[in-house]
């Protein structure tokens, strides 16, 4: 969906991305792609009630503050990062 989503796209201008998708009919799965420094953490309650970090989603950098990108003069997103996680 990314890739399709910068190929039809005709605004200039770049970004990182994170996407989400909640997905109940495959074992109830958040489907999550990362590209760049953009990301994302999980977190679960703990038995106690305490917030438990179970996921943090890893920076994707050329060099330090270059981060791969999606958009104008950028390459196709085929290396994001997809991940699972079950819920």
């Amino acid at each position: 969906m990314l890739v399709d989503s910068v190929v039809a796209n005709k605004n200039i201008g770049s970004s990182t991305v994170v996407m989400a998708k909640l997905d109940t009919r495959n074992n109830n799965q958040i489907k999550t792609t990362n590209l760049g420094d953009s990301g994302y953490v999980l977190f679960r309650p703990n038995a106690e009630g305490n917030l438990e970090k179970l996921f943090r989603s890893k920076e994707q950098q050329f060099s330090f503050n270059f981060p791969y990108q999606c958009g104008t003069g950028a390459e196709l997103p085929y290396v994001a990062f997809d991940t699972e996680h079950e819920v």
